[in-house]
């Protein structure tokens, strides 16, 4: 007996097996064909992204901790945005978590910008965290 009528006598036409199946979240692999598209233009450059590791780690030549830190986030771009590898790939590629890379990533972002890395204080807006204080003064 044929495949296919063993399987219609499970399934009817209206199944989305039997239709074609289905797929989450979108059209399939757009994201990151986009990602790869849209490359920011300093990432390409060596120049750029040298100035840029030596702004964050202006030590690098004679710290090992620094040397250490830059040697990572320069195999991130590289890989990230240069390869255009995906995250995954790299997570295990590198032996770090997922959580790093996507903080790593972020920081290199951030510099990118011209910002901090390290998100200072006066950097999350204009209010300050919290309830508002009273105003405990008496008035006569």
């Amino acid at each position: 007996m044929d495949v296919y009528k063993q399987l219609r006598k499970k399934f009817d036409g209206a199944d989305s097996f039997v239709a074609g199946g289905h797929t989450v979240g979108g059209k399939p692999g757009t994201s990151h064909a986009e990602r790869v598209a849209n490359t920011p233009e300093w990432a390409n450059n060596d120049k750029q992204v040298r100035s840029l590791l030596l702004k964050v780690f202006p030590k690098l030549e004679t710290d090992e901790k620094q040397r250490a830190r830059a040697t990572k986030w320069a195999q991130v771009m590289y890989l990230y945005f240069r390869i255009g590898w995906p995250s995954s790939r790299i997570v295990l590629e590198l032996k770090i978590t997922d959580v790093y890379f996507w903080n790593l990533l972020r920081r290199i972002r951030r510099v990118a910008k011209g910002k901090r890395s390290d998100r200072p204080k006066d950097d999350r807006g204009l209010r300050p965290r919290g309830r508002p204080r009273k105003n405990n003064r008496w008035k006569l």
